[in-house]
């Protein structure tokens, strides 16, 4: 395994929610990090709070859905230090509720570009030179609670590259050296800028909250650190013999509910990715 504190990790999606979670994780496990995300101003935001406690953390432009973007990402963090050991595919997006044949092609494509080729485009760019680097790396995709089979009406596209994220990160496995570890975390519910905004379109947002933590075993939404602190288990030693899993952290929501009956309810909010 990787030696974190000397190591480099890049997090897509990282000025707010869990890509800032995990920026900060991360750079606490002593990591250099490279704050990744289409809000340069945010990314910035966050790297400066993220220096304030002592560690190496740079804001960097980056839109994952465009390929030359991402290119310029792994020039920008080569040539700052030198090496990438960790990459956090973490930035996502969310359409608005929409039924499956009322959604505008220009609402699947941007959900698409961003959530599935965002992850390829990480994976393709950064793997690769990982592999040159000839010492242990790990690639950590954010997926969700809705890459098991748990539908929620009016999230068509949403649901799809939520379940595309488990199937690219499958085949990458099989395709990267065993030296680069590849595994997925799939969060529910958790309480980030982009849930809330989600609680308030609802006509009752406090209702909206309420049902949702009732649909979760633990009763309670999620933490972003929660998700930074599971993907930290996988990159630790403790996780030496893991590599190829999807780890759901969902406070037992898919597992202890039928799922049937929560979709149909419509009380399953989306995660928030970034």
């Amino acid at each position: 395994m990787m030696e974190l504190d000397k190591g480099v990790a890049v997090v897509t999606g990282g000025a707010r929610g869990i890509g800032a979670a995990m920026a900060r994780r991360l750079a606490a496990e002593g990591m250099s990090v490279v704050v990744a995300d289409i809000d340069l101003d945010a990314a910035t935001t966050t790297a400066s709070g993220i220096r304030d406690i002592g560690a190496t953390c740079i804001g960097v432009p980056c839109d994952v859905g465009v390929l030359e973007s991402v290119q310029e990402l792994a020039d920008r963090a080569w040539e700052q230090f030198g090496r990438v050991d960790v990459l956090v595919n973490n930035a996502g997006v969310v359409h608005a509720p929409t039924p499956m044949i009322e959604l505008s092609s220009d609402d699947a494509r941007w959900v698409l570009e961003t959530n599935v080729l965002g992850v390829w485009h990480g994976c393709s760019v950064f793997g690769p030179r990982m592999v040159e680097q000839g010492t242990p790396a790990y690639i950590v995709n954010i997926a969700s609670e809705h890459s098991f089979g748990v539908p929620l009406t009016g999230s068509a596209m949403y649901t799809a590259s939520k379940h595309a994220i488990l199937g690219l990160s499958d085949v990458l496995r099989r395709e990267l050296p065993e030296q680069v570890g590849v595994s997925v975390v799939c969060p529910g519910a958790i309480d980030t800028p982009l849930l809330a905004a989600e609680f308030e379109l609802a006509p009752d947002p406090a209702a909206e909250r309420a049902e949702n933590e009732q649909s979760i075993a633990l009763g309670r939404i999620g933490h972003a650190h929660e998700i930074a602190a599971a993907a930290l288990f996988l990159l630790s030693d403790e996780a030496s013999y893991i590599t190829g899993t999807q780890l759901l952290v969902d406070g037992g929501r898919v597992g202890c509910f039928p799922v049937g009956s929560i979709a149909r309810s419509g009380v399953l909010a989306a995660d928030a990715g970034s």
